[in-house]
């Protein structure tokens, strides 16, 4: 939070994240069964019926006039909630608290209201307005998240296919430490940024020279290492070298730079 003269602003952060399967829990007995997940697991299981309830009649209703693109997004006075829809009746539902403001001290006097307005305007450049989270950017987020996910571990699917016990598990692991790295809970409106949205990769220029030896090294530890089938080289959070596609490239490299390599930059910067 912010203060903006005697007014205090909230800044836009998560609500919460689920997933649901249409497909399970079709009776009024076993309607928990649709969720998949729920994050924080905190709510109860009465709110997180209803939440996923109503995110079903909505993907439901708009079907009726976008059978092809049923519900994307949805924005309400509090909240944003956007939509994804993963494979075949599996759903990931992303809810985002709008950023507000409200007032800090109601008995203040209007002039000295207005001079600290003034002044505390020009230090804070957050939005203030919720159309400023673009539902663009958010969907990327949100897809970014089963991307991530079926990149590590496969479809759906596939998993539900083994039990949906299984599903559940691999569910539960993947988002929920995705979640805590993911800094969507202190600042949501500074992740939804332009380089974050476009998956976007730092590359660091080098010499031919050195290039060709870290050509060579890689080649030589390939055929070493027969098990090996891909490799890519990386100072630091910038990439030097890939052997992989630009799709699988984008997706680890999104993961080393937010969850494995951030920590130690982290303090690699702070001790210098």
């Amino acid at each position: 939070d912010k203060m903006l003269g005697k007014r205090e602003i909230k800044l836009s952060t998560l609500n919460c994240i689920f997933l649901f399967d249409t497909t399970l829990g079709q009776t009024e007995e076993t309607e928990h069964e649709k969720i998949l997940f729920y994050y924080p697991p905190s709510v109860s299981t009465d709110r997180q019926q209803s939440q996923v309830g109503l995110s079903e009649a909505l993907i439901n209703f708009t079907k009726t006039f976008s059978p092809d693109r049923p519900c994307e997004s949805v924005h309400l006075e509090k909240t944003r909630q956007t939509f994804y829809h993963c494979e075949e009746e599996i759903w990931l539902i992303m809810i985002s608290n709008n950023p507000s403001l409200d007032n800090a001290d109601s008995s203040a006097s209007s002039s000295s209201s207005s001079d600290t307005t003034n002044d505390s305007q020009s230090e804070y450049n957050g939005p203030l307005d919720p159309e400023d989270l673009s539902d663009d950017s958010l969907r990327k987020i949100v897809s970014q998240m089963y991307k991530m996910f079926k990149f590590f571990n496969g479809t759906f699917t596939d998993l539900k296919s083994i039990g949906i016990d299984h599903l559940r598990s691999k569910i539960a692991d993947f988002f929920t430490q995705y979640v805590d790295h993911f800094h969507l809970l202190t600042d949501f409106a500074q992740q939804v940024d332009i380089f974050s949205t476009l998956d976007g990769i730092h590359f660091l220029p080098v010499d031919k020279n050195v290039y060709l030896q870290i050509q060579s090294f890689i080649n030589w530890t390939e055929n070493t290492f027969p098990l090996i089938s891909f490799s890519c080289f990386l100072f630091r959070d910038h990439l030097v070298w890939s052997g992989l596609e630009q799709d699988d490239m984008l997706l680890l490299y999104r993961y080393l730079s937010t969850s494995v390599l951030s920590p130690f930059l982290a303090n690699s910067n702070s001790s210098s």
